[in-house]
C-alpha cells in the first residue's frame, strides 16, 4: 500500500487542480468571446418599430424625421427614449445557437412568443425578435429571429430593456422652464394660493434671494419649490386637452420668464377628477394627470418648514 501512496497523492493533486481550473472557468470560453450580435440595424434607416407584449401593442413611426405613436394611441413623445430603444435593440447578443432548425417551437415557448420586437427599415425589410420561454440556465431566454428556424439563447436582462410600455416613451412632465429664466411663479388650487418672486434678477436662481408672500428665502429653498413643479409627472397616458375639457380657474399656474430680455408668461390650468389633477398649458395640445398626492405637495410649497 505504501508504494502506491505517492501515485495516489499525485492523482489527488491532479484532481484538485482539475476541480480548481474548472471552477474558475479555465476550460470555458469567456462570454466576451462567445457572445455574438443577434441583430443590427442602421438607426437612421429605421422607419418604425413595434413592441407586442401579451395583449399590449406599442408602435412608433418616424416621418420626416419626427416620431409619433400610432398604437395604442397618439401621445407626446420624448425623442431621447425612442433613440435609446433602438440602441438597446442593436445591443442584443446571442450566447449560443440552441437548435439550428427547430421543428417543435412549443418546447421553447416560441409557438406563442411572450413578446415580439419588430423594426421596419426604409428599404422595406425588417428585423424581428421573438422571445419565448426561459432556458434551464437562469437568466436566459429562448429567442427566434423572424421566420428563421434557428433558436438562440439570449440574456433576459437585454430583452427586458426592450419590453417597454407606451408610457415609457411619453413625455410625462407638463411643466417646462429654465430655472435661471424664471422671474415669478403664481399657484392657485382650492384654498392654496402662493407666489414666488425672484428678488435679484441678475443672479442665477440658486444664488438669488426669493420672496414668498410671508418671507424671503434663499435660492436653495426656492429651487426646491421650482423642482416640485418641474418634477410633476403623469402616471397615465396624456390625453388631448380638448377632450378633457380643462376648466380654467379650478387649478392655475403662471410662470413668468425672462428670455433674451423679453418677458414671457406661461399659463397652465386644470381640474381634479378626485384622483388626479388634469393640467394643460394654455393653447397646448395635451393634458396630464398629476396624482393628487403630488399636487398636495406642490400646493404646500409655501409652508415654512421647521
Amino acid at each position: 500500500m505504501k508504494k502506491f501512496a505517492p501515485a495516489l497523492l499525485l492523482i489527488l493533486v491532479f484532481l484538485g487542480g482539475l476541480w480548481y481550473a474548472w471552477s474558475q472557468d479555465f476550460f470555458m470560453e469567456k462570454e466576451a468571446e462567445t457572445s455574438k450580435p443577434l441583430v443590427h440595424v442602421n438607426v437612421a434607416d429605421v422607419q418604425s418599430f413595434s413592441i407586442l407584449s401579451g395583449d399590449q401593442q406599442t408602435e412608433l413611426v418616424r416621418k420626416d424625421g419626427e416620431w409619433s405613436m400610432t398604437k395604442p394611441s397618439a401621445a407626446p413623445l420624448n425623442p431621447n427614449l425612442t433613440e435609446g430603444w433602438m440602441d438597446s435593440f442593436n445591443l442584443l447578443t446571442q450566447e449560443r445557437i440552441v437548435e439550428d432548425k427547430a421543428s417543435d417551437l412549443a418546447k421553447y415557448g416560441l409557438d406563442k412568443p411572450s413578446s415580439v420586437y419588430k423594426v421596419q427599415l426604409a428599404d422595406g425589410t425588417s428585423q424581428e425578435v421573438k422571445a419565448g420561454s426561459p432556458t434551464p440556465v437562469e437568466g436566459y431566454v429562448y429567442v427566434q429571429l423572424g421566420s428563421s428556424p434557428a433558436v438562440y439563447q439570449v440574456g433576459e436582462s437585454s430583452l427586458s430593456v426592450l419590453n417597454k410600455s407606451p408610457l415609457d416613451f411619453v413625455e410625462t412632465s407638463p411643466v417646462k422652464f429654465d430655472y435661471d429664466q424664471v422671474k415669478s411663479v403664481t399657484f392657485s388650487w382650492k384654498d392654496h394660493k402662493w407666489s414666488l418672486t425672484k428678488n435679484e434678477p441678475d443672479k442665477s436662481a440658486a444664488q438669488s434671494k426669493w420672496k414668498l408672500p410671508d418671507r424671503e428665502i434663499e435660492g436653495a429653498e426656492a429651487t426646491q419649490v421650482l423642482d416640485k413643479l418641474l418634477f410633476m409627472k403623469t402616471e397615465e397616458m396624456p390625453k388631448r386637452a380638448a377632450d378633457e375639457a380643462i376648466k380654467p380657474g379650478e387649478w392655475t399656474l403662471e410662470v413668468v420668464r425672462t428670455v433674451d430680455g423679453k418677458e414671457m408668461k406661461d399659463t397652465y390650468s386644470g381640474r381634479s377628477d378626485g384622483k388626479s389633477v388634469w393640467i394643460a398649458k394654455q393653447a397646448g395640445d395635451w393634458a396630464y394627470a398629476i396624482p393628487q398626492a403630488a399636487m398636495e405637495e406642490v400646493a404646500a410649497s409655501n409652508v415654512k418648514k421647521g
